[in-house]
Formats: structure tokens, sequence, C-alpha cells
């Protein structure tokens, strides 16, 4: 039989989140190698744009962002990385949330899908 879950307060949270961030991990939903994809808000509809991370299996983040600039143009892509600690990553934190993204991009989908 499951329980509900408390909700945390905003302050329960917020010191969560510093702490998660400040932690090195990995969730055990998430598989490298695995593209976490998800439209905007603004153009659900356009098949061109979406914002997607990927995790490498040293575990360096990937974010990719495609935007459609026009209908007679090809898309811009952007690509950035963010390195784990053990690869000379300087942004820690950043990577850490970006596992938070993914796993939000993995929830949201399964939760349309239904």
């Amino acid at each position: 039989m499951s329980r509900a879950k408390k909700p945390l307060s905003r302050e329960e949270a917020s010191a969560l989140l510093d702490r998660l961030l400040d932690t090195p991990f990995w969730p055990d939903s998430l598989r490298a190698g695995e593209v976490y994809e998800t439209k905007s808000d603004d153009n659900p509809h356009d098949e061109k744009s979406c914002v997607s991370v990927v995790f490498s299996q040293d575990g360096d983040a990937w974010v990719e962002v495609q935007s459609f600039i026009d209908p007679d143009a090809d898309i811009y892509t952007a690509s950035h990385r963010f390195r784990t600690y053990m690869g000379g990553g300087r942004r820690l934190r950043t990577r850490n949330a970006l596992l938070f993204l993914a796993r939000a991009i993995q929830l949201d989908a399964k939760e349309a899908s239904r």
C-alpha cells in the first residue's frame, strides 16, 4: 500500500535543491546515451524546435537547443557540454541541474503518452 507523500515546504525544497546540486550523483531512472528532448510551450507543433539533453558514457552532459528561424532557412542548432568533475568540469552544479531537466523531460513525456 502506497502512502501519499507530504509536500515539502518552500524552505525544505530550497535546501534540498542546494544539497542535490552540490552532490555528485546519477539518477537510476536516466540512461547514458539516451536523448531527453522536449518542445517549447510556445511552439509545441513545430517539429524542428526543441531543447534536448544527453549524457555521454563518461557522464558529461550535452545540451542542444534547436530553433526554427525562418520557413525558408535551415534550423539553428547550438550544442554545449558540461563536464563531470573528473573530466575537468567547472560548472558542476549546472551539470547536476541538467540531470533534473532530463528527468523532468522524461516524466512529462511519460505523462503525455497516457
